[in-house]
C-alpha cells in the first residue's frame, strides 16, 4: 500500500494529476492576454448590439471612442431610424451620461449599464494567479472587484470572463477570434447580467 501510494504522488509530481485541478499559482505569460480593443492605438470602434430583458428587445449601433488614457466617450443608436439613444463618456470609476432616453433613466438600467462598459472597456491590470479546474484555465484578478477569465487549454485568449459585482455577476463570452496587428480580438461577445443579454457584433476598428 505505500509502494502504490509512494507511485501515485510521483505521478501527479510530474504533472499527470493535473486533469484533477491545480491550486492557485503563478500564470505563465501567454495567459496574460485579454482582448482589448483600444490596446494597438485605436480610437474608434462601432459594434452591431441587440439586447434582450424581460420579454424587451432593443437593436442597436454602439459608437465607442477613445477621448483620453482609460477614458472614452460612446452614443448607442437604434438601428432603425437612427435615433440617439445614449450618449456620455466612461471610466473605470463610472459613468456620466449626457443623454439617457427616459425609458432607460432608472437607477437599476444606469447601474447595468456601467457595469457591461466596465467588462468591455476597462480589463484588470496588475497581480493574477492561475488555477487548472477540469477542461480550462482560470485566470483571477482582484481590484476591488473579482475578474475570473477562463481559457482552453493552449489558448492565447480567454474565452469568457465572469465579473464578480457586490450582488451577482455579470459574465462576457468572446467568439470569431481574428487575428489584428500583433494580435487577435473577438468580433461576436455575449454578455450576460441576470435578466440582461446582450449580443455584440464588431462592425468597424480605426486608429
Amino acid at each position: 500500500m505505500r509502494k502504490i501510494y509512494f507511485v501515485l504522488a510521483a505521478l501527479c509530481w510530474l504533472g499527470a494529476c493535473s486533469t484533477l485541478g491545480r491550486g492557485p499559482g503563478a500564470c505563465p505569460a501567454a495567459l496574460a492576454a485579454r482582448p482589448d480593443y483600444f490596446a494597438q492605438g485605436q480610437k474608434l470602434a462601432a459594434f452591431r448590439l441587440a439586447a434582450h430583458a424581460r420579454g424587451y428587445g432593443l437593436d442597436g449601433i454602439l459608437q465607442i471612442k477613445k477621448i483620453e488614457e482609460d477614458a472614452y466617450s460612446f452614443t448607442l443608436f437604434s438601428v432603425r431610424g437612427g435615433l440617439k439613444l445614449a450618449q456620455g463618456t466612461t471610466t473605470a470609476q463610472g459613468t456620466a451620461y449626457s443623454y439617457l432616453m427616459k425609458e432607460a433613466a432608472s437607477a437599476a438600467v444606469r447601474a447595468k449599464a456601467d457595469v457591461f462598459l466596465k467588462v468591455l472597456l476597462f480589463p484588470p491590470h496588475g497581480a493574477h494567479r492561475c488555477r487548472q479546474s477540469g477542461e480550462q484555465i482560470l485566470v483571477t484578478y482582484k481590484d476591488g472587484h473579482t475578474w475570473r477569465y477562463s481559457y482552453a487549454p493552449g489558448a492565447a485568449y480567454p474565452r469568457s470572463v465572469v465579473y464578480k459585482k457586490g450582488l451577482g455577476s455579470a459574465r462576457m463570452n468572446y467568439g470569431q477570434y481574428t487575428p489584428y496587428e500583433t494580435g487577435e480580438l473577438p468580433h461576436e461577445l455575449v454578455y450576460q447580467d441576470g435578466a440582461l443579454e446582450v449580443e455584440l457584433a464588431l462592425l468597424s476598428l480605426k486608429k
